[in-house]
């Protein structure tokens, strides 16, 4: 179910870590860190895991990747397995990929990927494979590719090629099956391509959407109960308004709709689906990505879809905090943690660094 799944925007930022809900009660979630930094031009890459019991609010160890990384994708499989993919290191980008199991509390290598990429989507698909698409290659191009795994066989293959390169993009899986991607990140050329795609895993091939009436980068992108998308946007450079309009995407007509106004901006955000339907957007910086005044923010919004309206929420418990994660827990508290002040530190979740929020 969608609720199970961390919803958040991805950011074009050096230092991140992933979350996935477990998909059976007990441990409520995976954490692979990258912590402790304070300078984002020395960073330190971590190959450790931590592991949070919702039943106890303890954390734990949750076993050593094979490969430090940072800016990789962490995919919650069918089998219940999570699948790290990509991302780099000190070395440089890696095409490596490797397989959780929270029964063994273990790692295990999995197939190489066809093509060494980071800040790139990963979608689990129906039929259980994942769709891997665009991000950065080795040279810091921007990829067009698509790649697809199949968990049980272990095996890649290659898929159809995107209308448009995109890195730091979202990838919103929709009913029909399709997969709407979104933005193309702040590296991705120029090019008259479109900013918004449908791509078709059965056919692996991709449809124009129409454009967006906002310009998008550094974006949310929430599926709703309804099958429509909830897209909160990063604010423009030179909008000086402090509030952050959002749209609506409707897949059965083709169409964008103004879906109210933000009371401030949320730059490198989380948007969770809660299990009422309405919409988490939580922290984020509350002027442009681009701007050298960044300020984190604590406040929570809700977006409410049978009103098409915002209303203030809680104000986060960590504090103010940019390029957090937020998972939402069977209990429907939604655990937030980790991220970074604008300051640039870093915080451990097992730490200081990880709170249950109440709205």
């Amino acid at each position: 179910m969608e609720r199970d799944r961390l919803a958040s925007n991805r950011a074009p930022e050096p230092h991140r870590h992933a979350a996935r809900r477990w998909p059976r009660p007990g441990r409520g979630r995976f954490q692979q860190s990258r912590d402790g930094q304070t300078n984002p031009q020395q960073p330190i890459y971590l190959a450790s895991a931590e592991l949070y019991d919702p039943a106890t609010k303890v954390w734990k160890s949750g076993g050593t990747l094979a490969t430090a990384r940072s800016n990789h994708t962490a995919t919650l499989l069918a089998n219940g397995k999570v699948l790290i993919l990509g991302g780099g290191n000190e070395g440089g980008l890696v095409t490596t990929a490797e397989l959780y199991d929270p029964a063994t509390n273990t790692w295990t290598a999995a197939a190489n990927m066809i093509t060494a990429r980071s800040l790139h989507t990963a979608t689990l698909l129906p039929n259980g494979k994942v769709l891997v698409a665009g991000g950065q290659d080795i040279g810091f191009m921007v990829l067009a590719t698509v790649e697809l795994y199949d968990p049980a066989a272990n095996t890649w293959t290659a898929g159809g090629t995107l209308m448009g390169a995109r890195s730091t993009h979202t990838a919103t899986l929709l009913p029909n099956g399709k997969i709407m991607f979104l933005g193309y990140g702040i590296w991705a050329p120029r090019t008259p391509v479109p900013i918004a795609e449908l791509y078709d895993p059965t056919t692996n091939t991709s449809a124009a959407v129409a454009t967006p009436p906002l310009f998008v980068s550094g974006q949310s992108a929430t599926l709703l109960l309804n099958g429509k998308v909830l897209v909160v946007p990063q604010v423009l450079p030179y909008d000086t308004s402090g509030s952050s309009p959002a749209i609506l995407y409707d897949p059965a007509t083709n169409a964008w709709t103004p879906a109210g106004t933000l009371s401030t901006a949320h730059n490198l955000h989380t948007a969770t689906r809660l299990p009422n339907g309405t919409v988490l957007v939580a922290g984020g910086g509350n002027t442009s990505l681009y701007s050298a005044t960044t300020v984190a923010s604590d406040t929570t919004e809700l977006y409410d879809p049978a009103s098409n309206t915002w209303s203030a929420g809680n104000a986060l418990p960590l504090g103010p905090r940019l390029l957090l994660t937020a998972t939402l827990l069977s209990s429907g508290a939604v655990l937030v943690a980790g991220g970074s002040t604008a300051d640039g530190r870093w915080y451990r979740p097992s730490g200081a660094g990880a709170a249950l929020y109440g709205y």
